[in-house]
């Protein structure tokens, strides 16, 4: 794609997976993040067996196991801690090929960050609107 360019608005979890997938397949990539730096905050996570498979899609998946804790069974819990559901993690690899794995938000957000061109992330950002045009989309971007 020689003259593909997407803008992803927002650097979070969510973003930067849209921007590396989008990186990886050949687009030139912006990441406009409205905070004044990216910054490695939060818990931990359990990221449930489709996630750990698009995360190795991304190529992210053995540094993700290395800092994690795999073999983590997967479920839901109550409000109390209380299990409503539980998959034992023999099952879920036998299932689905993967157990769920337990990493630290920070530890994420941060192997996708390191995974994109600085260059592309741009902080102290803010989109104030976009506009659709046929086959494109324009925006407005103001930057203090």
């Amino acid at each position: 794609m020689d003259d593909s360019h997407a803008v992803v608005v927002g650097a979070g979890i969510g973003g930067l997976s849209a921007a590396l997938a989008l990186h990886q397949h050949g687009w030139r990539v912006t990441v406009l993040e409205r905070a004044p730096e990216m910054r490695e905050v939060g818990a931990g996570l359990s990221l449930m067996a489709n996630a750990v498979r698009a995360l190795d899609a991304l190529g992210l998946g053995p540094a993700l196991r290395r800092g994690g804790h795999g073999e983590a069974p997967g479920g839901m819990r109550d409000r109390h801690g209380r299990w409503l559901s539980r998959v034992e993690a023999a099952e879920m690899i036998r299932q689905l090929g993967t157990t769920a794995l337990g990493v630290h938000r920070a530890t994420l957000h941060r192997t996708l960050r390191e995974a994109l061109p600085a260059s592309s992330l741009h902080t102290s950002a803010t989109v104030e609107h976009v506009e659709s045009g046929p086959g494109q989309r324009r925006g407005a971007l103001s930057k203090p």
